[in-house]
């Protein structure tokens, strides 16, 4: 929110102050030299028309201006700035007015800034007028020539001169074919065969306005998609069936050519010439791509999403292994775009190569749902081979060829004991190893875990409140050993939790336990026995301990604490979506007290994309309680509760901020810009002289600012000059005491404030 708030504006202003204040200084040297005036004039800005490429034209730019009656300039045009468009703007030799010429060409705002006596400057707009309107046209890239009205939508202006004619057209962007009319009162365009999307030309009116003419070409064919699957048979696809020829195209709708594809594939024109026949590149997946030419002129282009319903595959098997059946179809699936879900259509394995990379033998099962491979003697490491499933899609199996006993990441609980960890579920993969598998030793753990052996199985019992990574190794028939990571988790776990602030005061009921690991094992009573809140949210354990209350403050968020069975513990968010929004206003220095309405751009949350609409807020809206100020400025609630009464700090500018709270739930930040409207002057008078000082030329009354923006008092001279206030309050009148050298200060009011 922006607000101006002014007060009466009182303030009074000096020079050379050591701190910022209402009263401003006027700070006077006396001295045996020529007095120096102050100048004072009102340059107001100036609102011109023009018209496009129009003529020089002379601007009586002061005509309404002001100058006070007092004023001792020559009240001449001393400078120009250029045009912001290129415009040509020259005095005039009286010095009175300017010559302007408007920039070739243009139509649109131009504005320019001049000066008056080489110190009060305003600025010059112009409104340039053009008589033509840029035109838009739907047409079929017909070949076939066609009226344009360009002068349809044109405004020629009461008085126009010119023949309003045609006297010249570019060329178009699409090499398309333009020319003007018998009677000049039209374009006949002949659009181009191959052109596609938009065209464009300038058509340019009595030789001296310029508009551009767009056309909207009506395109006779369309892109087209396919999906299809891998190593599919040469088929026909109908690429004209969505083409949209316009009303009465005249060719006879054949294809009579087609590119090369951009992956291999085969390609070529139906015996009708109403299709294309495509076949994929043998075992290409992916996508492809071709382009094809209607009546030996119109193009577009075709895809192929080429799917593939085989995935490759990665196993491990242990050395020495004979025969060891592989699923590979298990993963054979695509997936359907078109419909969002996976598609399984492959049968069994149809061929596999009769020897592997590295010389195992590889054959398919009875059923063909597995492969059996056997690695060649004494093999170890990688080995790949390919299969081919439903005869026509291939794919390739990696298998890692390894000792029988292979390192285990697994994870547990804080003080969770005796968690079984399967060790030897990734072990013992194939037929090859023939010792008895069984665990005979297992190390100390890295982080002071404790590991027990039973019937060949292993239990972990973590370090006492122990978090993080724990490590140690196991041997099997005490030759084969291997090496186990563990990450023992927290039990409790991090919350966060979000609500719509509705009007009534709620206790939240937080069930914070739910993510937490507690229920994995641990053995003890799992019961919140503290929570703590920040922010002032009143907080409390439910009567079962599993759950807090929270009772929210108005702090948007709210940092809590809670701790499980004395030891653990866990942090709380709760996020607490409200109505109230950031306030700014800007008001005077030294301002009374002034209503500022905060409440005025709050509960506006009412788009449909907010989750908490102000419209279902249940509160009485009332302001509950505000902070002081930061800066020390007075505020106080309003007696209706919908206002906050402010007033600045004396002599205070710069930005005060306070926090207010609505029906004790919501809370928001006010700012108040407290500005300076008056700024300290000094003078040189002569000696015994008399000057009349225009104390306002500086000051700053814009933005709103209602007072009457007069001087209303001024102090006495310490000098002994003689001081007084004009009739019109514009300046106060200065006669420098005889005999008198130096400086002195003089203190001013403005508006009585």
């Amino acid at each position: 929110m922006s607000s101006r708030i002014f007060g009466n504006s009182k303030r009074m202003f000096g020079i050379h102050s050591n701190r910022s204040t209402s009263r401003r200084r006027v700070r006077l040297q006396t001295e045996s030299l020529e007095v120096r005036s102050l100048l004072t004039a009102t340059l107001v800005a100036d609102q011109v028309q023009a018209f496009e490429n129009g003529d020089a034209m002379a601007l009586d730019v002061l005509a309404n201006d002001s100058f006070s009656d007092d004023y001792e300039g020559d009240r001449q045009i001393t400078s120009v700035s250029f045009g912001s468009q290129g415009g040509r703007i020259t005095i005039n030799s009286d010095h009175q007015s300017l010559s302007y010429t408007p920039p070739a060409d243009f139509a649109g705002e131009e504005s320019f800034v001049y000066f008056v006596d080489n110190q009060f400057y305003t600025t010059v707009n112009v409104s340039i007028q053009s008589p033509l309107q840029d035109d838009e046209f739907t047409l079929p890239p017909d070949g076939q020539a066609h009226t344009l009205n360009v002068l349809g939508n044109d405004r020629f202006w009461d008085g126009y001169t010119g023949d309003r004619q045609i006297t010249l057209v570019s060329t178009t962007n699409a090499d398309s074919e333009v020319q003007i009319s018998a009677d000049g009162k039209s374009v006949m365009y002949t659009p181009s065969t191959f052109a596609q999307g938009r065209d464009q030309f300038v058509y340019i009116v009595d030789g001296k306005y310029s508009a551009r003419a767009t056309i909207d070409l009506t395109q006779p064919l369309r892109y087209d998609n396919y999906y299809i699957l891998q190593n599919e048979p040469l088929k026909s696809y109908s690429v004209l069936a969505n083409d949209p020829f316009w009303a009465g195209y005249s060719g006879a709708k054949q294809i009579t050519l087609v590119s090369e594809t951009s992956n291999g594939g085969s390609v070529q024109i139906s015996a009708d010439g109403r299709s294309i026949m495509y076949q994929p590149a043998a075992d290409a997946y992916g996508w492809d791509s071709l382009t094809y030419v209607v009546d030996n002129t119109y193009e577009a282009s075709a895809s192929f999403n080429i799917q593939r319903p085989v995935q490759d595959d990665y196993t491990e098997i242990d050395y020495e292994s004979s025969n060891q059946p592989i699923s590979v179809l298990t993963n054979d699936y695509y997936y359907d775009h078109q419909t969002d879900r996976q598609i399984k259509i492959v049968q069994r394995v149809t061929d596999v190569q009769s020897e592997t990379e590295h010389g195992g033998s590889i054959t398919i099962s009875a059923n063909g749902q597995q492969v059996l491979y056997t690695p060649a003697p004494g093999f170890s490491g990688s080995d790949s081979f390919t299969y081919t499933a439903d005869g026509r899609y291939p794919a390739s199996v990696t298998v890692q060829v390894t000792r029988p006993v292979r390192n285990d990441s697994l994870s547990t609980y804080q003080d969770t004991p005796n968690r079984f960890l399967d060790v030897l579920s990734n072990d013992f993969l194939g037929n090859g190893y023939k010792g008895a598998k069984q665990i005979t030793s297992v190390s100390d753990t890295e982080s002071g875990g404790t590991i027990r052996l039973d019937a060949n199985r292993l239990y972990y019992t973590p370090a006492e409140n122990f978090t993080g990574g724990d490590s140690f190794t196991y041997v099997v028939d005490g030759e084969l050993e291997a090496s186990v990571y563990v990450y023992v988790q927290p039990l409790a776990s991090y919350d966060s939790y979000s609500y719509c602030v509705n009007g009534a005061v709620e206790t939240y009921t937080l069930n914070v336990l739910a993510n937490d690991n507690f229920q994995f094992g641990y053995p003890g009573p799992s019961q919140i026995t503290a929570v703590e809140a920040s922010d002032g949210w009143a907080v409390s354990t439910s009567a079962d301990g599993q759950r807090i209350l929270a009772t929210p403050s108005s702090s948007s968020v709210g940092e809590l604490t809670y701790t499980v069975d004395n030891n653990y513990t866990a942090s709380v968010y709760v996020y607490r979506t409200g109505h109230l929004s950031y306030d700014y206003f800007l008001m005077d220095q030294n301002s009374s007290t002034t209503t500022l309405n905060v409440l005025q751009n709050d509960f506006q949350n009412n788009h449909p994309w907010d989750a908490c609409r102000s419209v279902n807020y249940r509160g009485a809206k009332r302001i509950t309680s505000v902070s002081g100020s930061e800066h020390g400025g007075t505020v106080a609630v309003s007696a209706d509760g919908r206002s906050i009464q402010y007033s600045p700090p004396t002599d205070f500018v710069g930005t005060d901020s306070f926090t207010y709270i609505v029906d004790g739930q919501m809370e928001a930040t006010a700012s108040v810009n407290v500005i300076q409207r008056l700024l300290n002057d000094e003078f040189h008078v002569a000696s015994g002289q008399a000057e009349d000082l225009g104390l306002l030329h500086n000051d700053s009354f814009s933005g709103g600012y209602t007072g009457a923006q007069k001087i209303t008092d001024v102090s006495a001279s310490p000098s002994g000059a003689q001081v007084s206030i004009s009739s019109d309050g514009r300046t106060i009148r200065y006669q420098a005491a005889a005999g008198f050298h130096g400086s002195e200060t003089l203190v001013y009011t403005v508006d009585d404030q």
